[in-house]
């Protein structure tokens, strides 16, 4: 009974470990799809790939939306959040998000960059924020994934850890807002209230390094296991005694 019991728990723990490794081997190019695309996108000036309100809607509607290009509209500034905390060059901030209204109707929320806690309050930087028209440039996609760990946001007290963007449309009394984030990289007039990101930006992937750790605890597990039962039915079995008569 003991052997099949320790068969079982050693294929069970191979299956386990193998599934892991084969999943980890579907994110890796899951995600090498990705970049390659991003690449692709961002061999395109955004300024020849002008998005209307139309374009964006259809986006939004695709199950992975990513797109590189350019809007144009009046920023909402009264009605920005701050997101985070985070940290950037040592630097604690926060990650500003501004409600863009878009020429056409429509509202998508702007990642602007980040900003010291220091300047949290545009007035405190003596910045000039454009009031009419403006032009920005970057990436379309979801917010980013939050985890386990993410706490959670606290509207009433005006507290944002993540990009909500339901939450945030209540919150802010915003109308029609797209379900996506516009994660600025340019913006014409240039704007120097936030420390914006222009380096062109790419999803984390480090699932090889997960593929390889899973595959090789699944070797080390099912070869252990292996060689082990071998050994155990290498050992010679005790004679067994003649009854006395």
């Amino acid at each position: 009974m003991k052997k099949w019991a320790g068969i079982g728990l050693w294929l069970t723990g191979l299956i386990v470990l193998s599934t892991l490794c084969l999943w980890q081997s579907h994110r890796l190019n899951w995600k090498t799809e990705i970049i390659k695309t991003l690449d692709q996108l961002y061999s395109v000036d955004p300024a020849q790939n002008i998005f209307d309100i139309a374009r964006l809607e259809r986006l939004a509607r695709d199950s992975r939306p990513l797109a590189y290009g350019r809007v144009s509209g009046t920023f909402l500034f009264d009605r920005e959040i701050a997101l985070g905390p985070k940290t950037q060059d040592g630097q604690a901030g926060f990650h500003i998000l501004t409600p863009l209204k878009l020429t056409q109707g429509g509202i998508i929320l702007v990642n602007r960059g980040f900003r010291e806690t220091a300047t949290l309050d545009p007035a405190r930087c003596a910045c000039r924020l454009p009031a009419g028209e403006v032009q920005v440039s970057g990436i379309f996609r979801r917010p980013d994934d939050v985890n386990r760990f993410t706490p959670p946001n606290s509207p009433v007290h005006n507290q944002w850890t993540h990009a909500d963007i339901g939450a945030i449309a209540q919150a802010r009394d915003l109308q029609d807002v797209l379900s996506l984030v516009l994660y600025a990289s340019q913006t014409s007039p240039v704007l120097t209230d936030t420390q914006m990101s222009e380096a062109r930006w790419y999803p984390r992937n480090e699932h090889r390094n997960y593929m390889l750790f899973w595959g090789i605890l699944a070797a080390i597990w099912g070869g252990g296991g292996l060689g082990l039962y071998l050994k155990q039915r290498k050992k010679p079995h005790p004679e067994r005694r003649r009854p006395s008569v």
